[in-house]
């Protein structure tokens, strides 16, 4: 029989799982929703919106080490940021760590194997990255 997963497991065997490990599961579960249903959507935040992720990002900075047995971690403090952030500017999800880490992949990728061989003079390179990164971004608005 191949392995199965803690949800399906919980699911089937609950008279073999302890409490605190189904207590554990539904709380991750539950956070996983809401991350899930607050930082994917791109609609625009309103104050109720953002009021209830502080209280989503709340709640799992309060429990985070009770329900997970691991200390708090950076990223972990970067959600109390993404509160700070949808308050200010009303979005989120379109602002993604993923689009940005795509964006420095590619800055990086010009600077070291483009733009780096045509000058050694290392603002020169930052400037010729930075224009070529602006006109690549806002192509698909210009077609």
């Amino acid at each position: 029989m191949g392995k199965k997963k803690l949800s399906d497991r919980l699911k089937t065997d609950r008279e073999n799982v302890e409490p605190h490990q189904l207590a554990t599961h539904s709380m991750l579960s539950q956070w996983l929703e809401h991350l899930n249903t607050h930082l994917l959507h791109t609609k625009k935040w309103d104050g109720d919106m953002v009021n209830e992720w502080s209280r989503v990002v709340t709640d799992i900075h309060t429990h985070w080490e009770a329900t997970t047995n691991i200390k708090p971690f950076p990223k972990l403090h970067m959600l109390t940021h993404t509160v700070e952030f949808a308050q200010r500017h009303c979005i989120l999800g379109q602002i993604s760590e993923s689009q940005l880490e795509s964006f420095h992949f590619r800055f990086n990728t010009l600077l070291n194997k483009h733009h780096f061989n045509v000058s050694k003079h290392k603002p020169e390179c930052l400037r010729r990255c930075l224009a070529d990164s602006v006109v690549h971004s806002v192509q698909p608005c210009l077609d």
